[in-house]
């Protein structure tokens, strides 16, 4: 791969991962070590929780039209975007790290300022969008980099790293199923050592 197409969600990440990275024996020994994660057996057991993010999706937007809750924008315009984010992130936290993030239960709960999994919600939603609009503006972070927004750009990233590295700990303290993204994650040997992957390797696989 040609880095300089991704480079711009090397913040983002934390660094080239599986799919922005060189294919060199790293992303081999990745891209083999996890492959297993993807068999039939983890996308059944997949399917059966994107099905159920579904059907609590459905029931979301039924009690928006149906005027039941307050989460219209305007003139009865519902944010599906941040809907269907909310949707990735319950089905990839439960299938790929084993952990309940809570992304649409905590939709419409004061700004998802809660205590619990809801919390970090907003801020990958926040992220998300961040790259979004550098992709559409790649030159801003190299010429307004003192401005405001691009300060607040940085900070985005920052936050959501800090999410991301919370969810590093809650892998590696879990007894994960085997066969699982993060099981196998664990198991990848760095090809140069021979050593499990660091912290700093892992971090752009999960975010």
């Amino acid at each position: 791969k040609m880095r300089f197409q991704y480079h711009f969600l090397d913040e983002f990440l934390g660094g080239a991962n599986l799919l922005t990275g060189h294919t060199d024996g790293h992303w081999k020994a990745l891209r083999k070590g996890v492959a297993p994660a993807f068999s039939v057996a983890n996308m059944k057991y997949a399917f059966d929780v994107i099905r159920g993010r579904c059907d609590k999706l459905v029931a979301i937007l039924d009690g928006l039209v149906a005027g039941e809750k307050g989460g219209t924008d305007g003139e009865g315009a519902i944010n599906v975007d941040n809907l269907l984010l909310r949707e990735s992130m319950d089905v990839i936290g439960r299938v790929g790290f084993e952990r309940d993030m809570g992304a649409l239960d905590a939709f419409g709960k004061d700004g998802d300022a809660l205590s619990g999994p809801g919390k970090d919600v907003q801020v990958m939603i926040d992220a998300t969008q961040e790259v979004v609009e550098r992709i559409e503006r790649p030159f801003d972070t190299v010429f307004k980099a003192w401005t405001p927004k691009i300060r607040h750009g940085h900070a985005l990233m920052a936050h959501w790293q800090g999410v991301v590295s919370g969810l590093l700990k809650h892998i590696k303290a879990v007894h994960s199923a085997p066969g699982s993204f993060c099981n196998l994650l664990l198991k990848v040997k760095d090809p140069r050592t021979n050593a499990g992957l660091t912290d700093a390797q892992m971090t752009p696989e999960i975010a």
